[in-house]
């Protein structure tokens, strides 16, 4: 794990103030490089900061999908949390036997009213899964106690999450469109640092394939947004992060 130090956070200030575009990472990726992030997606950086396979048991595609138990396809949400023996929620336990457990019983707990519509028992969800996913991947959760949920609205100047965050937007309450991290700045503002595969929108004179640091939002505005506090990045991100 990694933090940034202060004179790491004014450069990353002084980059320019926070837009929708953010600035791209130097001094570029070229599709096919050996890291592979020009191909990582929105949740491949969030939660390795590297590119990551769908097919990997910690990527957001295999959790989100074998966390559970279907009964018309991952389209329609789930009916039950896989418990059975050697499940991803068995191996999860193994690994966090303290945490993950906790949250797995949350998701347990407000499946049946998450699908009747109860918004309470869907958020509980959403923020169950986003934790599990940051366990998952080597982060360690900031209070409990600290969580934003916004719709059709950002975070931006909520200090309340801490220096680092862990921030995914999703129409479906089961699943996601977008993630991405963020920084709290000197200066209070908070820096939301992201990319998509490919990375859009292009920057003249860069590389395809950048992180975007210093976005005043995370992307895909207007979906609801559910954010949680973690205690520091992945030394890869700050790698990345860092750079002119």
């Amino acid at each position: 794990m990694a933090i940034l130090s202060i004179t790491q956070k004014v450069t990353l200030q002084n980059l320019g103030p926070l837009t929708r575009d953010g600035y791209p990472t130097g001094p570029g990726y070229i599709s096919g490089d050996d890291d592979g992030l020009y191909n990582a997606a929105c949740w491949s950086w969030a939660l390795r900061g590297e590119y990551m396979s769908v097919t990997n048991h910690n990527s957001a595609p295999y959790i989100y999908e074998n966390l559970f138990k279907w009964g018309k396809g991952i389209d329609k949400p789930p009916t039950s949390v896989n418990r059975d023996s050697n499940s991803l929620a068995d191996k999860l336990t193994d690994t966090n036997p303290i945490i993950i457990p906790i949250l797995l019983d949350v998701l347990d707990e407000n499946l049946a009213n998450a699908t009747k519509g109860d918004k309470s028992s869907q958020n509980a969800v959403r923020i169950a899964l986003l934790r599990i996913s940051a366990i998952a991947n080597g982060f360690t959760l900031g209070n409990l106690s600290v969580t934003n949920l916004v719709a059709k609205d950002n975070d931006v100047s909520d200090p309340i999450l801490g220096d680092y965050a862990l921030h995914m937007r999703g129409t479906s309450w089961y699943g996601w469109d977008h993630w991405g991290i963020s920084i709290l700045l000197p200066n209070g503002t908070r820096s939301f640092v992201q990319k998509v595969n490919g990375s859009n929108p292009a920057k003249p004179g860069y590389k395809d394939g950048h992180v975007f640091r210093n976005g005043v939002a995370l992307w895909d505005e207007g979906m609801p947004l559910t954010s949680i506090a973690i205690n520091e990045l992945l030394q890869a991100q700050v790698t990345i992060i860092v750079e002119v």
